[in-house]
């Protein structure tokens, strides 16, 4: 349960008939879900006071259509993720090890998105457009600590791991009558 409202707040500003500029900010919540306080093994013990993740969105760009053939969205974007849930190894008054299912650190997620699609041929029968949807992520974890096999490693600084350097889908769309 959060003890605190939620806010977001997004604004767009027509600089003229073919072009805006928007910006976007909101906080984002993860609440500890009931995967995460159940251990999966009797060799997992769940931290009692895991908290809910919190963080925010924010997003600043620019889009609309040049020569009536071309649209584009352009953006900045950065995703900031705190309490991130995971897994620490630690070793009990026994000298046992377990799994420590509890908040390991934060994290920030920041890039470029651009899309951008050309018409190539327009006529009363057929559209023919190439398009491109292309990213560019720097995701990096500003503190914590994961279990890695047997041991805790420092995650300062590293990339997170589940976010690519690049994306990028491309294509062409046909559209016939």
């Amino acid at each position: 349960k959060h003890q605190f409202p939620l806010y977001g707040a997004g604004m767009t500003y027509e600089l003229d008939n073919n072009h805006k500029m928007y910006t976007s900010f909101s906080q984002a919540y993860r609440p500890v879900i009931f995967s995460d306080l159940i251990p999966a093994t009797v060799l997992e013990k769940t931290d009692p006071n895991l908290q809910n993740a919190l963080g925010h969105n924010f997003e600043i760009g620019v889009k609309g259509k040049l020569w009536n053939r071309i649209t584009y969205d352009i953006n900045y974007f950065q995703i900031r993720y705190n309490n991130r849930i995971g897994n620490l190894i630690l070793t009990d008054d026994n000298q046992q090890s377990y799994i420590w299912r509890t908040n390991i650190g934060d994290s920030n997620t920041k890039g470029l998105e651009c899309y951008l699609e050309a018409i190539l041929i327009s006529n009363e029968n057929m559209k023919v457009s190439a398009f491109t949807a292309t990213s560019y992520f720097e995701g990096k974890y500003l503190n914590g600590q994961l279990r890695q096999g047997s041991e805790n490693v420092d995650l300062t600084g590293n990339v997170i791991e589940t976010v690519p350097e690049w994306t990028s889908r491309n294509g062409i769309q046909l559209a016939y009558k």
